[in-house]
């Protein structure tokens, strides 16, 4: 990241973490476990998306598509075997889909990815204080609290299953 954007400064503790996993029909029994766990299927990923990409990159059989959307109804549909999506948007997609009874997501997670906030370098003076109300929140559960009630905002449960039976 600093190569890529050297005018930024990562500010410490993470915020989050973006979690790629597998959604599959209910009836593939697969047991995750990182990306080659999945190498030998007809992955489906959204164009764009760096995790999917990287992960997936070398792959034979990967189907890049321009939306969530059409990411899940490829994998409804039987075009694909895996859809590739963070754990979150994902279960999101299916939801509103209506495809909750014949998508599951996949466990664990294929990776995990943390997630910073950034200052450009002009801003290094505040690091310190924005750093100092980052590990309060976190010693005080406040970061997760914000993100339960963002899941629970959106109507997400993490059920589904490893897909394994």
């Amino acid at each position: 990241m600093r190569n890529q954007y050297p005018t930024l400064i990562m500010v410490q503790p993470a915020i989050n973490a973006i979690e790629p996993s597998a959604f599959a029909r209910r009836k593939l029994r697969l047991r995750v476990n990182g990306w080659d766990s999945i190498r030998g299927y007809r992955i489906g990923i959204v164009r764009g998306v760096g995790t999917s990409e990287d992960g997936t990159r070398g792959m034979p059989h990967v189907l890049a598509v321009t939306s969530l959307t059409q990411l899940m109804q490829a994998l409804a549909a039987d075009r694909i075997d895996i859809a590739v999506s963070d754990a979150f948007s994902g279960l999101a997609a299916v939801r509103q889909l209506g495809l909750s009874r014949e998508i599951a997501l996949l466990k664990p997670p294929l990776q995990r990815v943390e997630i910073y906030h950034f200052l450009h370098r002009r801003h290094a003076d505040l690091v310190p204080r924005v750093e100092g109300v980052l590990r309060q929140m976190q010693a005080s559960g406040e970061l997760e609290a914000l993100r339960r009630e963002a899941v629970r905002q959106y109507g997400i449960r993490s059920g589904g299953g490893d897909g394994a039976k």
